[in-house]
């Protein structure tokens, strides 16, 4: 559960910044394996 808001709420600060002109993403590893690749992914 704890889990499933805290991607939620990336989500939406991740469109929320796309939103307001944000162009790059950095992304790195130690995120997990794949982690991130798939949030940009789902907000773009």
């Amino acid at each position: 559960m704890r889990q499933a808001r805290r991607r939620l709420q990336a989500l939406e600060i991740m469109k929320t910044a796309v939103a307001n002109g944000v162009n790059f993403i950095d992304k790195a590893d130690y995120y997990g394996e794949d982690v991130t690749n798939r949030l940009i992914t789902e907000v773009l």
